[in-house]
């Protein structure tokens, strides 16, 4: 605490910044976008960004840092950066679907790694991803005594074998997180069957589209 013409009051240390997010973002958007639902959602409820802050409250949060190749994303850097949100640009190899590579996790695990080591205050490593290549890190944090919390999604996206909450702290599940437990037991038929709806509304909202039937050439 600290005495000043206002009176007594607290201060806010460096040190209490003890928590590094690290958000796969390749790996959360793709994920996310099955369900039609984008991550920086407009409903403060269901925006991923904005609800680590409010779980952790940003004066704990020291640092959140995102990785995807944005150039491939349908989101606004801009409004990532106004959440405070680091941004880091990885770039892929242009492809979609299964054939989408790029090096997002291998510069998270780089950039959590140097944390590790040179940010010692930092005790608490909050990893958003469901990708199985977070193992190693995962273990390496926890078996140096640091908190580790994971967020994923608890779908075919996690791996039935997955040892991933083995080394973790915590485990949350982003459909609860996310404010979207409605959303986890959709089959993907009902997902095909949504995406077509979807996509057709979409299609006549489109103004290119005004006085043209849907199918027709």
């Amino acid at each position: 605490m600290h005495y000043d013409e206002g009176g007594w009051g607290i201060v806010y240390m460096e040190s209490d910044k003890h928590i590094a997010i690290f958000i796969d973002l390749e790996n959360v958007y793709y994920g996310l976008r099955k369900y039609h639902l984008d991550p920086d959602h407009q409903d403060p409820s269901h925006n991923l960004f904005l609800r680590l802050q409010e779980h952790y409250g940003k004066r704990s949060i020291r640092m959140m840092e995102a990785y995807a190749d944005f150039e491939q994303l349908d989101l606004s850097m801009t409004s990532l950066q106004r959440k405070r949100v680091h941004i880091h640009q990885v770039y892929g190899n242009g492809r979609g679907g299964d054939e989408r590579k790029n090096a997002a996790d291998i510069q998270l695990c780089l950039d959590a790694m140097e944390v590790l080591y040179q940010i010692p205050e930092v005790s608490t490593f909050v990893i958003v991803s469901a990708d199985q290549d977070m193992v190693p890190l995962l273990d390496r944090l926890w078996s140096r005594g640091k908190r580790v919390e994971l967020f994923c999604l608890f779908d075919e996206s996690l791996s039935k074998t997955a040892s991933m909450p083995e080394f973790c702290d915590q485990v949350y599940n982003l459909f609860e997180f996310l404010n979207i437990p409605q959303l986890q037991n959709l089959s993907r038929v009902d997902r095909m069957l949504q995406n077509a709806v979807i996509q057709i509304y979409e299609w006549y909202e489109d103004p290119n589209n005004v006085d043209k039937s849907y199918g027709s050439n």
